[in-house]
């Protein structure tokens, strides 16, 4: 699992935003932790929330449609550029979620964290239950018109060029062949089905 938290953190500076001007609340408890400050970072964005009294809080623009982030916590403040480089450099213990308004409970290991409210949350879990069960057709034929599925074929493309095995155990034509028409031409769909298309030489 840590291989797939780091190409989903690679996968935020991918995914594009649309602003829009609402707000999202996201709240949250800590258990022992040490840590003094708790930190998302988007695609174009670094938020960070002290934490008083083991909880926290973020107050942040609410995005036209879905957007991940991904939750770790730290001991310093640190500034956008530093944060930044730490992604670069790889970040250990972090949880990917999806900006909606949200209560984390987070303990010792952030990764472990459970996060609740949020239909993309929701959908997010179930993903990474696919993951661990490789019940991939599954998770497409249930959530065929959602955007999480998007997050799950590209995911999948990934681990099938770095892994030969893979490779040939995924059915990527087949998986994205199951995501609704609004998905497939969608801009996200689109560049997903340029990297499929030629493993299958069309």
């Amino acid at each position: 699992m840590k291989f797939i938290t780091i190409l989903l953190v690679w996968m935020l500076a991918n995914l594009g935003l649309h602003a829009q001007t609402k707000i999202i609340t996201i709240t949250g408890e800590t258990t022992g932790k040490q840590s003094r400050y708790v930190y998302l970072r988007s695609k174009n964005e670094v938020y960070f929330s002290k934490i008083v009294g083991n909880r926290f809080e973020f107050i942040l623009p609410k995005t036209n449609g879905y957007e991940l982030a991904t939750l770790f916590f730290l001991s310093d403040s640190l500034s956008k550029e530093k944060v930044c480089q730490m992604f670069e450099n790889g970040i250990d213990d972090s949880r990917t979620i999806a900006i909606e308004n949200l209560h984390i409970l987070a303990g010792e290991v952030t990764k472990e964290a459970v996060v609740r409210g949020g239909e993309y949350n929701f959908q997010l879990d179930d993903m990474f239950l696919s993951l661990k069960k490789k019940t991939y057709l599954d998770f497409f034929n249930k959530y065929s018109d959602s955007p999480v599925s998007l997050t799950l074929l590209r995911l999948l493309i990934s681990m099938s060029k770095i892994s030969p095995y893979l490779k040939g155990q995924l059915t990527l034509k087949v998986y994205f062949d199951k995501l609704s028409n609004d998905l497939k031409e969608s801009e996200e769909g689109k560049k997903l089905w340029a990297m499929i298309a030629p493993m299958y030489k069309i």
